[in-house]
């Protein structure tokens, strides 16, 4: 299945929805698309990516949003963080431990990243 044209910070990529879900909590609604949106900038401005996904799950009980990209990767314990200029992972983490919620950061230099927020309901 193909999807429609999406166009983010300048990059056209596609997007495909699998399946209809619930909608969110508000504060999940109002939360997770800029969290999203900091994600997908990192990735494109930080850490050259070619594909980027991003992935939503609503259930009952929880609420999460995953960003995976094929960039550069990195070592998440040893990231540069608002005491060098660079706040958007510490924004993010503190962002989702303000709604009870917790962010994993899954990268390995040259293999790309993976960031999810987990909300429960």
């Amino acid at each position: 299945m193909t999807g429609s044209p999406l166009r983010v910070a300048g990059v056209v990529g596609r997007r495909r929805v699998m399946a209809k879900a619930a909608s969110p909590p508000d504060v999940a609604a109002g939360n997770l698309p800029l969290l999203a949106q900091e994600g997908i900038t990192n990735s494109f401005k930080r850490h050259p990516a070619g594909i980027v996904t991003l992935l939503g799950r609503f259930t009952p009980a929880s609420v999460s949003g995953s960003i995976k990209d094929d960039g550069c990767g990195f070592d998440p314990e040893s990231a540069l963080g608002p005491q060098s200029g660079h706040f958007v992972l510490h924004g993010m983490k503190e962002g989702v431990k303000r709604l009870g919620g917790k962010l994993i950061i899954i990268s390995v230099p040259g293999a790309g990243t993976t960031v999810t927020a987990y909300l429960r309901q």
